[in-house]
């Protein structure tokens, strides 16, 4: 990690398993960019892309090339090598057992090294496209803007290209009805679907998606969140409120700081500018557990 670090090889989009990096950055990197969209009259569109097992089926090959590439060689990567690849496994039901296989994909599951080389193997995914990029670890977020809505449609249509083109060369697939696109306007005349189609698949245009533990809506005005919040907080005030005599106050705060307090600082430097009509109801729901 020193290394990639000091020779700076991660893409600064990537802001998954590094440190003082966290997914709140991530949301920040977008939704920062398509105010400075809208703030230039434009039109911007959002595609967040699922992949299919990520972690489990990333190329062991693809990825020794990769940290070759990138400066690993010689004794570093003979154990990187070694680390990787002639693993077997094998599946155990009550007492019979399968035959044992090698493993030619993924990482090792719980290990230490494997978010690390998970985000090394999408690290020039950035590089495919020329969309604006927001990466934490293998979730995606690409972002393409243009004057106009037609305009924005044929060039996000062109892009999707390289970036199939991308994960087909790196042996990853989508997940099609988890991969979602949203439209972003100040016009209210634009706030219609938007048709992005990936390898003859339609991408479905949603209102809302939930990125990286935000939702995000097409108004960007965080109401969706804060509904979500007003769900969370008024199941936390239930609890609290029925543990109130039977605890400590203590007890009672470390038990808000988990159910209330961890969900409201949560995303609170991207939705806690949200208008005041929309966050009062919020924090209304906050005061009746004090």
């Amino acid at each position: 990690m020193n290394f990639l670090i000091e020779e700076e090889i991660l893409t600064p989009r990537q802001f998954g398993y590094r440190k003082k990096h966290n997914t709140i950055h991530g949301v920040l990197n977008l939704t920062e960019e398509i105010k400075s969209v809208l703030d230039n009259k434009k039109v911007c569109s959002a595609l967040f892309i699922d992949l299919k097992g990520a972690f489990d089926t990333i190329d062991i090959n693809i990825t020794l090339e990769k940290l070759e590439h990138y400066g690993i060689r010689g004794l570093a990567l003979s154990l990187f090598k070694s680390y990787l690849t002639n693993r077997k496994q094998y599946i155990q039901h009550g007492d019979v057992k399968s035959i044992l296989l090698e493993i030619l994909c993924g990482v090792p599951q719980g290990s230490v090294l494997g978010p690390l080389l998970f985000i090394i193997y999408v690290n020039d995914l950035s590089d495919s496209t020329t969309c604006s990029t927001s990466l934490y670890a293998d979730d995606a977020a690409f972002l393409e803007s243009a004057n106009t809505v037609s305009e924005l449609e044929y060039k996000f249509n062109q892009e999707v290209i390289e970036i199939l083109d991308w994960m087909n060369a790196n042996k990853l697939t989508l997940n099609y009805s988890k991969t979602k696109c949203m439209l972003f306007s100040r016009k209210t005349r634009d706030m219609n679907s938007i048709k992005i189609v990936i390898d003859s698949n339609l991408i479905e245009c949603v209102t809302t998606f939930t990125y990286l533990g935000v939702i995000i809506d097409e108004k960007l005005n965080w109401n969706a969140h804060v509904k979500y919040l007003i769900s969370k907080l008024s199941q936390a005030n239930g609890a609290i409120y029925k543990l109130r005599e039977r605890v400590s106050r203590k007890t009672l705060i470390s038990i808000y700081n988990s159910l209330e307090g961890s969900h409201l600082n949560y995303g609170v430097l991207i939705c806690g500018s949200t208008k005041e009509c929309i966050l009062k109801k919020c924090l209304k729901i906050k005061s009746y557990g004090r």
